[in-house]
Order: C-alpha cells, then sequence, then structure tokens
C-alpha cells in the first residue's frame, strides 16, 4: 500500500497530538497510525510500533478515502 498523502496542516496537527500528554490514548494512538501511515511504514509494522491490534488498521482506509 503506498503511503498516504496530508496536507501541512493535517500532519502538524496529528504530530501535536502524538506528542500530547493530555490527549487521551485513544487518540493518540490513532494519528500515530496515520502519521506512520503517511511516512511509508508498511501495514505489518504498524502495529508492532504503535501497539495495537492489526484491525485498527482499517482506520488508514478511512483516512484515505476522506
Amino acid at each position: 500500500m503506498r503511503p498516504l498523502t496530508i496536507g501541512k496542516t493535517d500532519r502538524l496537527a496529528l504530530a501535536k497530538l502524538v506528542r500530547s500528554i493530555s490527549s487521551g490514548a485513544g487518540l493518540v494512538r490513532r494519528a500515530c497510525i496515520i502519521v506512520l501511515a503517511s511516512e511509508g511504514v508498511s501495514n505489518r509494522q504498524i502495529p508492532n510500533r504503535v501497539g495495537c491490534k492489526p484491525h485498527l488498521l482499517r482506520l488508514r482506509r478511512r483516512w484515505s478515502s476522506m
């Protein structure tokens, strides 16, 4: 699967969420998935790096269809 294309504004907002200590863990995890996918990290590597179940990668498909 090719890397997601995200705009600069979205990338900055997602990076802020990833670094946030006050955001919920689920939100931070989802932001991490999108950031890693945009960097070209494979679907097999993302769950190991984020610490999530592979079924959460459907989020990547949802984001790319927006």
